[in-house]
């Protein structure tokens, strides 16, 4: 008796927050750009464009997926709206859903807004996910013979990119909590700062930290500290983070304080989102 064809599968999935390009390597090598969609005002449509930097032709299927991230910056998948989130999925359309592509070639796959009337105030927000079309013997999985018994284990490489449309009055105020300085971690020598960024609002925020020391003596202000795209989604009151602290040589951060702020990219005016200031015990 011939036995049906099987195929494991392993899904590896890079979620994108940044406003660059985000590559997930592997199969079909498979980058995208821009990795984050933000429709809001008089704003109807926006563009992304996916591209195979791969070696072989490669299939690119989307989707739409709904998430929630975590406190400490994780994404879930989910089904169902927590309290106070709310989906896009419902209000955008996307072309195409399927990409062949050649190795170096690129696509754009256009989103479009449509509102329905009475649509309430607020950020909706859903997630396109694209991935690479596993192959199995040069051949998708869908046209293996029936017939045959086939065992692989194969990688799904995807990405996926937020959809955010804001309707109406929407905004957002953050503040920093809970400093705590951490040892350094396994190969970097760099002690942290861990933090809360604590969000109020019907909008997320997304922006750039930079902690700045600024030394009793009075001496020049230093940057020892940075993380950019960083966001914190509807409807979380709260992320954790931490930032590696990189003073120079002969720079003792315990003499003097730490300035942390979070401004919007400097492509959107960088406008203060949050600002605050710690000592180091």
């Amino acid at each position: 008796m011939r036995l049906a064809a099987l195929a494991l599968l392993v899904l590896a999935i890079t979620f994108a927050g940044e406003p660059r390009e985000s590559w997930a390597q592997g199969l079909g090598d498979l980058s995208v750009a821009p990795t984050r969609v933000v429709l809001e005002g008089r704003d109807r449509a926006a563009s992304i464009t996916v591209s195979n930097r791969g070696a072989e032709a490669a299939t690119f299927r989307i989707s739409i997926v709904n998430m929630r991230m975590t406190e400490t910056g994780e994404f879930q998948e989910v089904t169902s709206p927590d309290p106070g989130q709310l989906f896009a999925e419902d209000l955008i359309r996307y072309s195409p859903r399927s990409i062949d592509l050649a190795p170096g070639g690129a696509q754009v796959v256009r989103i479009l807004l449509t509102k329905p009337d009475g649509l309430a105030d607020g950020e909706y927000r859903s997630h396109l996910f694209i991935r690479g079309e596993p192959k199995v013997g040069g051949r998708s999985i869908e046209q293996q013979d029936q017939s045959n018994l086939s065992i692989q284990l194969q990688p799904i490489f995807g990405v996926t990119i937020p959809v955010i449309v804001r309707q109406g009055a929407v905004q957002a105020s953050a503040t920093f909590s809970d400093f705590q300085l951490l040892p350094p971690e396994g190969d970097d020598p760099t002690p942290r700062l861990r933090m809360a960024i604590n969000r109020t609002g019907n909008e997320s925020t997304f922006g750039d930290i930079r902690i700045t020391f600024h030394p009793t003596s009075g001496g020049q202000e230093l940057v020892v500290g940075e993380l950019n795209g960083l966001s914190v989604y509807t409807p979380n009151p709260r992320r954790l983070i931490e930032v590696h602290l990189r003073a120079p040589s002969g720079v003792d951060l315990h003499k003097g304080k730490l300035g942390i702020a979070y401004n919007t990219p400097e492509k959107d005016g960088a406008r203060p989102i949050a600002r605050g200031e710690t000592t180091l015990p």
